[in-house]
């Protein structure tokens, strides 16, 4: 495997930012499948090197992995403010790049999702508002509900009010994994994303998705 640390500047986050990239080492000429994997809330990018098996797996699947720092962001952009655009970030910016970059796929079945609890939420995120472009996601132990959230926790504390204003303004957006849902659902079944969802012991989600 290779194993790369990247950094450079996002127009979208107006910063420096990081990825780390796992690459296998070719057999053929053919562009490689790719994963991006996101951190949680309490994590950032370089816990999935040094807490899993994230490279073996890798290897043994032939996938490349592009694991993005986003801060505490909650893959959202910050309100009103042309910095810390985090999802125009990972929804435009980071796929283009890294495309451009590394030797990845752009076909749609080639392309998959997955996250951890904040990351989590972003990959399911990812997957049901850009059907076309993401054809799986996995959500583990994935904070999905974001209106449950703000209900029951401290804006200030978990810092959501910098991106996310109110209950209603979560309803019909992005950010409303329930309604992207229903709309992923309508689609042609060619173009709806597999979803794979392990729920955690704290629950974030009371819905079905």
């Amino acid at each position: 495997m290779i194993f790369m640390q990247c950094h450079f500047s996002s127009d979208m986050i107006g910063n420096k930012t990081s990825i780390n990239v796992l690459l296998p080492r070719r057999r053929t000429l053919e562009k490689l499948p790719t994963l991006y994997l996101l951190h949680g809330y309490s994590d950032d990018h370089t816990v999935w090197m040094r807490h899993t098996s994230i490279e073996r797996y890798a290897e043994m699947y032939q996938i490349a992995v592009i694991m993005p720092d986003v801060q505490r962001s909650f893959y959202c952009d910050i309100r009103n403010q042309q910095r810390g655009r985090y999802w125009q970030y990972v929804n435009n910016e980071l796929i283009d790049l890294t495309r451009r970059m590394f030797p990845l796929s752009d076909k749609r079945e080639d392309t998959y999702v997955a996250g951890l609890s904040m990351g989590g939420f972003g990959a399911f995120k990812l997957a049901l508002n850009c059907p076309e472009t993401f054809t799986a996601a996995a959500s583990l132990s994935g904070a999905l509900d974001v209106e449950l959230m703000l209900e029951r926790e401290s804006m200030d504390r978990n810092e959501l009010g910098m991106y996310i204003e109110s209950i209603p303004s979560v309803r019909g957006s992005v950010n409303d994994l329930f309604a992207a849902a229903k709309k992923a659902n309508a689609l042609a079944s060619a173009v709806k994303p597999r979803l794979y969802h392990v729920a955690a012991r704290r629950i974030f989600c009371t819905r079905t998705i």
